[in-house]
């Protein structure tokens, strides 16, 4: 999972290069997407779903 300003979306592990992943973000325009650099925070999904359970609290 990849939290992307504070917005978590499924992401996907490279199979052919370990340590990549596959993030994809859609808008109705390019204009809409930040400028500059954007944090990208990535989980396992042991640790998205200690995320979840804190968030419920």
């Amino acid at each position: 999972y990849a939290d992307i300003n504070g917005h978590v979306i499924p992401c996907a592990q490279s199979v052919s290069s370990p340590g990549k992943y596959y993030v994809s973000v859609a808008t109705s325009t390019h204009k809409h997407l930040a400028k500059g650099s954007t944090i990208v925070k990535l989980y396992d999904d042991e640790a998205y779903s200690t995320l979840r359970k804190v968030s419920y609290l």
